[in-house]
Protein backbone atom coordinates (compact mmCIF):
# COMPACT_ATOMS: atom_id res chain seq x y z
CA UNK A 1 0.00 0.00 0.00
CA UNK A 2 1.57 3.43 -0.79
CA UNK A 3 1.85 5.77 1.98
CA UNK A 4 0.49 8.71 2.03
CA UNK A 5 1.92 12.26 1.83
CA UNK A 6 2.64 14.67 4.16
CA UNK A 7 0.73 18.38 3.13
CA UNK A 8 4.07 19.50 1.97
CA UNK A 9 4.71 16.50 -0.56
CA UNK A 10 1.25 16.85 -1.70
CA UNK A 11 1.60 20.76 -2.05
CA UNK A 12 4.42 20.88 -4.24
CA UNK A 13 3.23 17.35 -6.64
CA UNK A 14 0.77 20.61 -7.19
CA UNK A 15 3.73 22.65 -8.30
CA UNK A 16 3.91 23.78 -11.77
CA UNK A 17 7.75 22.40 -11.76
CA UNK A 18 8.02 19.29 -9.63
CA UNK A 19 11.68 18.97 -8.64
CA UNK A 20 13.08 18.02 -5.10
CA UNK A 21 14.01 20.06 -2.17
CA UNK A 22 16.36 18.21 0.60
CA UNK A 23 17.35 15.74 -2.16
CA UNK A 24 14.91 13.15 -1.62
CA UNK A 25 11.22 14.84 -0.80
CA UNK A 26 9.23 11.79 -1.07
CA UNK A 27 11.52 9.75 1.70
CA UNK A 28 9.81 9.44 4.89
CA UNK A 29 10.95 10.03 8.38
CA UNK A 30 14.04 7.84 9.17
CA UNK A 31 13.09 5.61 11.99
CA UNK A 32 15.75 4.74 14.92
CA UNK A 33 16.20 2.17 17.54
CA UNK A 34 17.43 3.59 20.61
CA UNK A 35 21.03 3.78 21.12
CA UNK A 36 22.92 1.07 22.70
CA UNK A 37 26.06 3.18 23.79
CA UNK A 38 28.81 0.42 25.53
CA UNK A 39 29.84 1.96 28.45
CA UNK A 40 33.62 3.34 28.30
CA UNK A 41 35.38 1.81 31.29
CA UNK A 42 37.87 5.37 31.71
CA UNK A 43 34.48 7.12 32.40
CA UNK A 44 33.59 8.67 35.58
CA UNK A 45 30.53 10.88 36.60
CA UNK A 46 31.09 12.60 39.42
CA UNK A 47 26.88 12.66 40.00
CA UNK A 48 26.51 8.89 39.49
CA UNK A 49 24.29 8.59 37.46
CA UNK A 50 22.48 5.95 36.21
CA UNK A 51 23.86 5.31 32.62
CA UNK A 52 20.55 3.18 31.28
CA UNK A 53 21.08 1.72 27.80
CA UNK A 54 18.13 -0.04 28.26
CA UNK A 55 15.58 3.24 26.95
CA UNK A 56 12.08 3.49 26.70
CA UNK A 57 10.86 2.36 23.48
CA UNK A 58 7.13 3.90 24.06
CA UNK A 59 6.19 7.05 26.06
CA UNK A 60 2.03 7.75 27.17
CA UNK A 61 0.29 10.98 28.28
CA UNK A 62 -2.85 12.15 28.62
CA UNK A 63 -4.75 9.11 26.96
CA UNK A 64 -1.77 8.69 23.75
CA UNK A 65 1.22 6.33 23.41
CA UNK A 66 4.01 7.71 21.89
CA UNK A 67 6.48 5.58 19.76
CA UNK A 68 9.65 7.25 20.86
CA UNK A 69 12.07 8.43 17.92
CA UNK A 70 15.31 8.51 19.46
CA UNK A 71 17.90 11.88 20.04
CA UNK A 72 21.18 12.22 21.48
CA UNK A 73 23.57 10.23 18.72
CA UNK A 74 27.05 10.63 21.00
CA UNK A 75 28.12 8.18 23.88
CA UNK A 76 27.55 10.08 27.29
CA UNK A 77 30.35 8.05 28.38
CA UNK A 78 32.94 9.29 25.79
CA UNK A 79 36.26 10.43 27.67
CA UNK A 80 38.21 13.40 27.09
CA UNK A 81 41.93 14.39 28.43
CA UNK A 82 43.36 17.08 29.64
CA UNK A 83 46.27 16.99 27.60
CA UNK A 84 43.99 18.36 24.50
CA UNK A 85 43.90 21.42 26.20
CA UNK A 86 47.10 21.75 27.95
CA UNK A 87 49.53 20.59 25.09
CA UNK A 88 50.50 20.94 21.36
CA UNK A 89 48.54 24.27 21.57
CA UNK A 90 45.00 22.85 22.32
CA UNK A 91 44.71 21.25 18.79
CA UNK A 92 42.85 18.20 19.95
CA UNK A 93 40.45 20.56 21.58
CA UNK A 94 40.11 23.09 19.05
CA UNK A 95 39.30 20.34 16.38
CA UNK A 96 36.00 19.79 18.56
CA UNK A 97 34.89 23.30 17.72
CA UNK A 98 33.05 23.64 14.63
CA UNK A 99 33.23 26.38 11.96
CA UNK A 100 31.39 29.33 12.03
CA UNK A 101 30.99 29.39 7.69
CA UNK A 102 28.93 26.35 7.53
CA UNK A 103 26.32 27.87 10.10
CA UNK A 104 25.91 30.28 7.19
CA UNK A 105 23.24 28.22 5.14
CA UNK A 106 21.62 30.32 2.81
CA UNK A 107 18.71 27.92 2.00
CA UNK A 108 17.45 25.91 4.66
CA UNK A 109 15.48 23.86 2.51
CA UNK A 110 18.90 22.24 1.19
CA UNK A 111 20.27 18.98 2.48
CA UNK A 112 22.73 21.19 4.28
CA UNK A 113 22.53 20.88 8.08
CA UNK A 114 23.77 22.82 11.14
CA UNK A 115 27.20 21.83 12.79
CA UNK A 116 26.46 21.49 16.75
CA UNK A 117 29.08 21.85 19.84
CA UNK A 118 27.75 18.64 20.81
CA UNK A 119 31.67 17.73 21.41
CA UNK A 120 32.91 20.61 23.12
CA UNK A 121 29.66 20.52 25.49
CA UNK A 122 30.59 16.51 26.32
CA UNK A 123 34.01 17.63 27.23
CA UNK A 124 33.39 20.99 28.94
CA UNK A 125 30.81 18.97 31.26
CA UNK A 126 33.18 16.24 31.79
CA UNK A 127 35.30 18.76 33.65
CA UNK A 128 33.00 19.26 37.15
CA UNK A 129 35.29 17.22 39.62
CA UNK A 130 33.15 17.15 42.78
CA UNK A 131 31.86 13.70 43.78
CA UNK A 132 28.59 14.28 45.04
CA UNK A 133 28.48 11.25 46.86
CA UNK A 134 31.69 10.89 48.31
CA UNK A 135 32.75 14.40 48.00
CA UNK A 136 35.91 13.72 47.07
CA UNK A 137 37.22 14.83 43.40
CA UNK A 138 37.19 13.24 40.03
CA UNK A 139 39.30 15.40 38.12
CA UNK A 140 40.11 14.63 34.27
CA UNK A 141 42.57 12.15 33.13
CA UNK A 142 45.99 13.62 32.43
CA UNK A 143 45.88 11.38 28.92
CA UNK A 144 44.69 8.60 27.05
CA UNK A 145 47.94 6.65 27.89
CA UNK A 146 48.47 6.52 31.86
CA UNK A 147 45.64 6.44 34.75
CA UNK A 148 47.16 9.65 36.41
CA UNK A 149 44.61 12.31 36.98
CA UNK A 150 45.52 15.76 37.07
CA UNK A 151 45.38 17.68 40.47
CA UNK A 152 44.06 20.74 41.58
CA UNK A 153 46.30 23.27 40.29
CA UNK A 154 46.46 21.65 36.98
CA UNK A 155 42.53 22.08 36.96
CA UNK A 156 42.57 25.40 37.52
CA UNK A 157 45.19 25.98 34.51
CA UNK A 158 42.68 23.40 32.32
CA UNK A 159 39.84 25.39 33.11
CA UNK A 160 41.03 29.06 32.54
CA UNK A 161 42.83 27.89 29.03
CA UNK A 162 39.66 26.16 27.88
CA UNK A 163 37.05 29.48 29.29
CA UNK A 164 39.87 31.34 27.18
CA UNK A 165 39.66 29.61 23.78
CA UNK A 166 36.05 29.83 24.18
CA UNK A 167 36.06 33.78 24.50
CA UNK A 168 38.07 33.93 21.76
CA UNK A 169 35.62 32.34 19.63
CA UNK A 170 34.49 35.58 18.00
CA UNK A 171 33.23 34.17 15.12
CA UNK A 172 31.60 31.20 16.39
CA UNK A 173 29.59 32.75 18.94
CA UNK A 174 28.39 35.33 15.98
CA UNK A 175 26.17 32.76 14.38
CA UNK A 176 25.27 30.70 17.32
CA UNK A 177 23.86 34.44 18.54
CA UNK A 178 22.58 35.17 15.15
CA UNK A 179 24.59 38.73 15.66
CA UNK A 180 23.63 41.10 12.84
CA UNK A 181 21.18 38.19 11.71
CA UNK A 182 24.13 36.36 10.14
CA UNK A 183 21.70 33.08 10.13
CA UNK A 184 17.73 34.42 10.79
CA UNK A 185 18.24 36.60 7.05
CA UNK A 186 18.52 33.57 5.23
CA UNK A 187 14.73 32.82 6.74
CA UNK A 188 12.74 34.53 4.14
CA UNK A 189 14.64 33.38 1.65
CA UNK A 190 14.19 29.59 2.26
CA UNK A 191 10.61 30.33 2.97
CA UNK A 192 10.23 32.37 -0.60
CA UNK A 193 12.23 29.07 -1.92
CA UNK A 194 9.08 26.76 -1.07
CA UNK A 195 6.57 29.38 -2.20
CA UNK A 196 8.53 29.34 -5.12
CA UNK A 197 7.49 25.53 -6.15
CA UNK A 198 4.40 25.84 -4.78
CA UNK A 199 2.94 29.12 -7.02
CA UNK A 200 5.34 29.12 -9.71
CA UNK A 201 9.26 31.09 -9.95
CA UNK A 202 7.36 34.39 -11.94
CA UNK A 203 6.70 37.58 -9.94
CA UNK A 204 3.32 37.53 -7.94
CA UNK A 205 1.05 37.33 -9.54
CA UNK A 206 -2.93 38.04 -8.09
CA UNK A 207 -4.63 36.08 -10.95
CA UNK A 208 -2.32 32.78 -10.27
CA UNK A 209 -4.42 30.29 -9.62
CA UNK A 210 -2.03 28.42 -7.14
CA UNK A 211 -2.32 31.51 -5.05
CA UNK A 212 -4.54 30.25 -2.60
CA UNK A 213 -2.39 27.13 -1.36
CA UNK A 214 0.71 29.70 -0.31
CA UNK A 215 -1.86 31.89 1.15
CA UNK A 216 -3.44 35.57 0.37
CA UNK A 217 -1.73 38.00 -2.02
CA UNK A 218 -2.79 41.20 -0.45
CA UNK A 219 -1.99 44.98 -2.19
CA UNK A 220 0.69 46.54 -0.14
CA UNK A 221 -0.76 49.86 1.71
CA UNK A 222 -1.02 52.94 -0.03
CA UNK A 223 1.66 55.47 0.12
CA UNK A 224 1.00 59.37 1.41
CA UNK A 225 0.15 59.83 -2.39
CA UNK A 226 -2.60 57.61 -2.39
CA UNK A 227 -0.75 54.72 -4.89
CA UNK A 228 0.21 51.06 -3.62
CA UNK A 229 2.74 49.55 -5.60
CA UNK A 230 3.01 45.89 -5.34
CA UNK A 231 1.76 42.82 -3.58
CA UNK A 232 2.42 41.16 -0.02
CA UNK A 233 1.43 37.70 1.23
CA UNK A 234 -0.88 37.21 4.04
CA UNK A 235 -1.31 34.01 6.14
CA UNK A 236 -4.68 32.16 6.09
CA UNK A 237 -5.86 30.97 9.72
CA UNK A 238 -6.09 27.74 9.55
CA UNK A 239 -9.57 26.70 10.50
CA UNK A 240 -12.36 24.07 9.90
CA UNK A 241 -13.80 25.91 7.07
CA UNK A 242 -10.62 26.89 4.98
CA UNK A 243 -10.55 25.84 1.47
CA UNK A 244 -7.59 23.52 0.92
CA UNK A 245 -9.33 20.51 1.27
CA UNK A 246 -7.50 17.44 1.20
CA UNK A 247 -8.47 13.42 0.80
CA UNK A 248 -6.42 11.55 3.87
CA UNK A 249 -7.72 7.97 4.28
CA UNK A 250 -11.31 8.74 2.55
CA UNK A 251 -12.17 11.59 4.79
CA UNK A 252 -12.09 15.16 3.50
CA UNK A 253 -10.00 17.63 5.73
CA UNK A 254 -9.16 21.27 5.89
CA UNK A 255 -5.03 21.56 5.80
CA UNK A 256 -2.65 24.18 6.22
CA UNK A 257 -1.86 26.96 3.98
CA UNK A 258 1.83 26.66 2.85
CA UNK A 259 2.67 29.68 4.45
CA UNK A 260 0.68 29.14 7.53
CA UNK A 261 2.80 25.68 7.67
CA UNK A 262 5.83 27.20 6.65
CA UNK A 263 5.95 29.97 9.42
CA UNK A 264 6.20 27.43 11.81
CA UNK A 265 8.67 25.24 10.22
CA UNK A 266 10.92 27.93 10.36
CA UNK A 267 9.87 29.72 13.44
CA UNK A 268 12.83 30.72 15.46
CA UNK A 269 13.16 31.14 19.12
CA UNK A 270 10.76 29.87 21.29
CA UNK A 271 8.32 26.94 20.59
CA UNK A 272 5.61 26.84 22.83
CA UNK A 273 3.34 29.16 20.91
CA UNK A 274 3.92 26.90 18.13
CA UNK A 275 1.20 24.85 17.26
CA UNK A 276 3.31 22.51 15.79
CA UNK A 277 4.99 22.10 19.22
CA UNK A 278 3.89 18.56 20.54
CA UNK A 279 0.59 19.51 18.52
CA UNK A 280 -1.10 16.03 19.39
CA UNK A 281 -0.97 17.22 23.25
CA UNK A 282 -1.83 20.58 23.28
CA UNK A 283 -3.41 22.60 19.43
CA UNK A 284 -5.03 19.21 17.95
CA UNK A 285 -6.70 18.97 21.77
CA UNK A 286 -7.64 22.43 21.53
CA UNK A 287 -11.44 23.22 20.76
CA UNK A 288 -11.25 26.45 20.11
CA UNK A 289 -8.46 26.40 17.17
CA UNK A 290 -8.99 22.45 16.23
CA UNK A 291 -12.19 20.12 15.15
CA UNK A 292 -10.90 16.84 14.48
CA UNK A 293 -13.53 16.01 12.50
CA UNK A 294 -12.70 18.82 9.67
CA UNK A 295 -8.60 19.51 10.54
CA UNK A 296 -5.82 17.36 9.74
CA UNK A 297 -2.41 18.63 10.12
CA UNK A 298 -1.39 15.68 7.90
CA UNK A 299 2.18 15.18 9.08
CA UNK A 300 1.69 10.97 8.48
CA UNK A 301 4.89 11.05 6.00
CA UNK A 302 6.42 14.40 6.56
CA UNK A 303 9.74 14.40 5.95
CA UNK A 304 10.18 17.81 4.61
CA UNK A 305 8.42 19.10 8.01
CA UNK A 306 10.72 17.08 9.75
CA UNK A 307 13.93 17.70 8.32
CA UNK A 308 13.09 21.36 8.47
CA UNK A 309 12.23 21.93 12.11
CA UNK A 310 14.89 19.15 13.19
CA UNK A 311 17.46 20.99 11.84
CA UNK A 312 16.26 24.43 12.91
CA UNK A 313 15.58 23.01 16.35
CA UNK A 314 19.34 21.31 16.73
CA UNK A 315 20.62 24.91 15.98
CA UNK A 316 18.03 26.95 18.23
CA UNK A 317 19.07 25.26 21.35
CA UNK A 318 23.19 25.64 20.63
CA UNK A 319 23.04 29.51 22.41
CA UNK A 320 21.44 28.44 25.28
CA UNK A 321 24.17 25.38 25.66
CA UNK A 322 26.79 27.99 24.72
CA UNK A 323 26.10 30.00 27.66
CA UNK A 324 25.68 27.69 30.51
CA UNK A 325 29.34 25.70 29.18
CA UNK A 326 30.93 29.62 29.32
CA UNK A 327 29.08 30.54 33.07
CA UNK A 328 30.18 26.92 34.16
CA UNK A 329 33.89 27.59 33.08
CA UNK A 330 34.17 31.30 34.26
CA UNK A 331 32.94 29.79 38.24
CA UNK A 332 35.15 26.85 38.19
CA UNK A 333 37.86 29.44 37.06
CA UNK A 334 37.16 31.85 40.23
CA UNK A 335 36.35 28.70 42.85
CA UNK A 336 39.36 26.97 42.11
CA UNK A 337 42.30 30.00 41.90
CA UNK A 338 43.13 29.62 45.75
CA UNK A 339 44.08 33.71 45.34
CA UNK A 340 40.44 34.31 45.52
CA UNK A 341 39.81 32.76 48.95
CA UNK A 342 43.04 34.13 50.81
CA UNK A 343 42.44 35.90 53.50
CA UNK A 344 42.41 34.09 56.84
CA UNK A 345 41.07 37.09 59.09
CA UNK A 346 37.85 37.75 56.31
CA UNK A 347 34.83 35.57 56.44
CA UNK A 348 33.80 33.14 53.40
CA UNK A 349 30.70 35.37 52.59
CA UNK A 350 32.22 38.62 51.83
CA UNK A 351 35.02 36.58 50.48
CA UNK A 352 32.93 35.71 47.33
CA UNK A 353 31.97 38.99 47.24
CA UNK A 354 35.22 40.72 46.87
CA UNK A 355 36.30 38.33 44.43
CA UNK A 356 33.45 38.29 42.26
CA UNK A 357 32.65 34.52 42.44
CA UNK A 358 28.86 35.46 44.25
CA UNK A 359 28.04 36.94 40.91
CA UNK A 360 29.47 34.17 38.93
CA UNK A 361 27.16 31.79 41.15
CA UNK A 362 24.41 34.44 40.12
CA UNK A 363 25.04 33.97 36.63
CA UNK A 364 25.41 30.34 36.28
CA UNK A 365 22.31 29.76 38.04
CA UNK A 366 20.99 31.93 35.24
CA UNK A 367 22.22 30.06 32.31
CA UNK A 368 21.55 26.55 33.91
CA UNK A 369 17.85 28.05 34.51
CA UNK A 370 17.20 29.02 31.20
CA UNK A 371 18.95 25.93 29.55
CA UNK A 372 16.43 23.78 31.79
CA UNK A 373 13.76 25.92 30.58
CA UNK A 374 13.93 24.15 27.35
CA UNK A 375 12.27 26.70 25.33
CA UNK A 376 13.56 25.39 21.54
CA UNK A 377 12.84 21.89 21.91
CA UNK A 378 11.71 19.86 18.74
CA UNK A 379 8.73 18.31 20.22
CA UNK A 380 7.30 16.04 16.96
CA UNK A 381 4.81 14.17 17.37
CA UNK A 382 3.51 12.83 13.62
CA UNK A 383 1.97 9.52 12.99
CA UNK A 384 4.30 7.08 12.08
CA UNK A 385 2.76 3.86 10.36
CA UNK A 386 -0.58 5.04 12.27
CA UNK A 387 1.03 5.28 15.30
CA UNK A 388 1.68 8.69 17.04
CA UNK A 389 5.48 9.08 17.39
CA UNK A 390 7.09 11.90 19.47
CA UNK A 391 10.74 13.31 19.31
CA UNK A 392 11.19 16.02 21.87
CA UNK A 393 14.52 16.50 21.75
CA UNK A 394 16.03 17.63 18.18
CA UNK A 395 18.79 14.98 16.97
CA UNK A 396 18.37 11.87 15.66
CA UNK A 397 20.56 8.82 15.05
CA UNK A 398 19.94 10.20 11.24
CA UNK A 399 21.75 14.00 12.01
CA UNK A 400 24.65 14.29 10.62
CA UNK A 401 26.45 15.76 13.22
CA UNK A 402 26.73 14.98 17.38
CA UNK A 403 23.98 16.06 19.07
CA UNK A 404 24.18 15.66 22.94
CA UNK A 405 20.65 17.72 24.52
CA UNK A 406 19.13 15.09 26.62
CA UNK A 407 22.81 14.83 28.13
CA UNK A 408 23.21 18.19 28.47
CA UNK A 409 19.86 18.79 30.45
CA UNK A 410 20.70 16.27 32.68
CA UNK A 411 24.30 17.72 33.55
CA UNK A 412 22.38 20.98 33.82
CA UNK A 413 19.47 19.25 36.17
CA UNK A 414 22.47 18.14 38.34
CA UNK A 415 24.81 21.14 38.41
CA UNK A 416 21.50 23.11 39.62
CA UNK A 417 19.91 20.84 42.30
CA UNK A 418 23.63 19.70 43.55
CA UNK A 419 25.98 22.38 43.33
CA UNK A 420 23.98 25.93 42.13
CA UNK A 421 20.91 26.01 44.92
CA UNK A 422 23.30 25.28 48.00
CA UNK A 423 25.70 28.01 47.02
CA UNK A 424 22.09 30.52 46.61
CA UNK A 425 20.43 28.84 49.42
CA UNK A 426 23.23 29.78 51.95
CA UNK A 427 24.99 32.61 50.10
CA UNK A 428 21.39 34.53 49.81
CA UNK A 429 18.12 33.13 51.01
CA UNK A 430 15.50 30.67 50.32
CA UNK A 431 13.22 33.30 48.65
CA UNK A 432 15.49 34.31 45.89
CA UNK A 433 16.23 30.88 45.53
CA UNK A 434 12.17 30.37 44.72
CA UNK A 435 11.72 33.56 42.87
CA UNK A 436 13.99 32.49 40.41
CA UNK A 437 12.99 28.94 39.97
CA UNK A 438 9.20 29.75 40.05
CA UNK A 439 9.68 32.66 37.35
CA UNK A 440 11.14 29.77 34.99
CA UNK A 441 8.58 27.50 35.47
CA UNK A 442 5.67 28.41 37.29
CA UNK A 443 4.20 29.60 34.47
CA UNK A 444 2.14 30.35 31.51
CA UNK A 445 4.11 26.85 29.74
CA UNK A 446 3.65 24.98 33.16
CA UNK A 447 1.41 22.44 30.83
CA UNK A 448 4.00 21.77 28.24
CA UNK A 449 6.82 21.46 31.33
CA UNK A 450 4.22 18.69 32.62
CA UNK A 451 4.54 16.59 29.75
CA UNK A 452 8.47 17.17 28.85
CA UNK A 453 9.54 16.40 32.86
CA UNK A 454 7.45 13.28 32.69
CA UNK A 455 9.25 12.20 29.74
CA UNK A 456 12.43 13.30 30.98
CA UNK A 457 11.43 11.08 34.04
CA UNK A 458 11.04 8.37 32.07
CA UNK A 459 13.45 8.05 29.74
CA UNK A 460 16.04 9.36 31.45
CA UNK A 461 15.04 8.89 34.93
CA UNK A 462 15.95 12.28 35.98
CA UNK A 463 12.53 13.98 38.37
CA UNK A 464 11.09 17.04 37.19
CA UNK A 465 13.12 20.37 38.96
CA UNK A 466 12.43 21.40 42.33
CA UNK A 467 13.55 23.87 45.33
CA UNK A 468 15.97 21.80 47.99
CA UNK A 469 14.40 21.99 51.57
CA UNK A 470 16.42 23.99 53.73
CA UNK A 471 18.16 21.27 55.86
CA UNK A 472 19.67 19.54 52.38
CA UNK A 473 20.77 22.95 50.93
CA UNK A 474 22.47 23.32 54.06
CA UNK A 475 24.15 20.24 54.12
CA UNK A 476 24.91 19.97 50.70
CA UNK A 477 26.27 23.70 51.09
CA UNK A 478 28.71 22.09 53.75
CA UNK A 479 29.73 19.59 52.08
CA UNK A 480 30.71 21.87 48.75
CA UNK A 481 32.78 24.38 51.12
CA UNK A 482 35.20 21.49 53.19
CA UNK A 483 35.83 19.88 49.57
CA UNK A 484 36.94 23.47 47.77
CA UNK A 485 38.57 24.04 51.03
CA UNK A 486 40.47 20.63 51.37
CA UNK A 487 41.64 20.45 47.29
CA UNK A 488 42.13 24.10 46.28
CA UNK A 489 43.45 25.32 49.92
CA UNK A 490 41.22 27.95 50.40
CA UNK A 491 41.40 30.18 53.49
CA UNK A 492 38.91 32.22 55.36
CA UNK A 493 37.61 33.28 58.68
CA UNK A 494 35.58 30.55 60.36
Amino acid sequence: MKKPLSLLSLLLIGAPVLTTISCNWLKPIPSTNPNNFPKNPDYKDPFNSDQNNKKSKTFSYNGITYKLIDEDNINPTNVYYANQVLENNSQEFKALLPKAEDYKIKNWTSDKYFPTIALLSQFVRNLEHYDVKTNSSLFMLKDKNSNTRINAEEYHKLVSKTLDILKDQKELKEVLYDEKEVVSSNKQASIDEIKAFIIGKKRDDPENKMNNYWGKLEPNPKDSFGYSFGYYWKEIPFTANGDILTNINGKIYSVPTGLWLTNRLFQLGSQFKNELFLSKEFFEKDKTRFDPKKQHLHLENAFLEYDYRNKLRVYGMQKGLWDMLVAFLELQVALTNPKNISNIEKELDKQFDSSGISGKIRNFESKLLSFMQLSELLGFTPDLKANPSLQLFPGSANYPFPVDYRQAYKWAWNEYHHIIQPFVFKLYNERTLKENFNNSFDNENKKYYDFIWKNIKEVDGVEEPYVLKENIAKQKYDNLINYYTRNFGWKYKK
